[in-house]
């Protein structure tokens, strides 16, 4: 799956849980893009202990294209 698919397919699954109404205390779009940077940070910690350059570069783009959201 590209970077691109993989941040919206994250950012989505939040976005589809989480209540977003930006009213009366509710999260907002924004929040739900730091909950998909929370977990993909997750998992970038954890490669980096494996040392996969290739699953380490392919989970920075997510995260890039989930900054772009």
């Amino acid at each position: 799956m590209k970077p691109k698919d993989k941040a919206y397919e994250i950012w989505d699954k939040y976005y589809t849980l989480l209540p977003t109404i930006d009213a009366n205390g509710c999260i907002t779009e924004e929040q739900v893009k730091q909950c998909a940077l929370i977990v993909v940070d997750g998992l970038l910690d954890h490669v980096n202990i494996v040392a996969d350059d290739a699953a380490i570069e392919y989970w920075e783009e997510v995260k890039t294209e989930i900054e772009k959201l």
